[in-house]
């Protein structure tokens, strides 16, 4: 967020880590949108990411949320699931 750029999926799938440097590299930028643009770039009742790593409010409100708490949200949720071994913080039912 500090380039004014929201990722909007971060994910353990769209995090790389440099063995040599352990350099951690964000990939995916497909969903991304620079923050001005947000809500021009977001429809209206659309999902924006993974459900899985979105915080619960983006959830009922979508499209409109605050894009650095879920950016932290999501995060959180990787470092979580990193901490545990792959086990995710939420049980998830298929």
């Amino acid at each position: 967020m500090r380039a004014g750029v929201a990722h909007r999926d971060i994910k353990i799938d769209n995090i790389l880590v440099d063995p040599a440097s352990l350099l951690i590299k964000l990939i995916d930028y497909g969903l991304a949108t620079i923050d001005e643009e947000l809500d021009e770039n977001t429809l209206d009742n659309a999902f924006v990411g993974t459900p899985i790593y979105m915080a619960p409010e983006i959830l009922g409100k979508r499209g409109c949320y605050n894009v650095i708490a879920s950016e932290l949200y999501s995060a959180g949720i990787v470092f979580w699931t990193l901490l545990r071994g792959g086990e995710h913080p939420f049980r998830v039912c298929s």
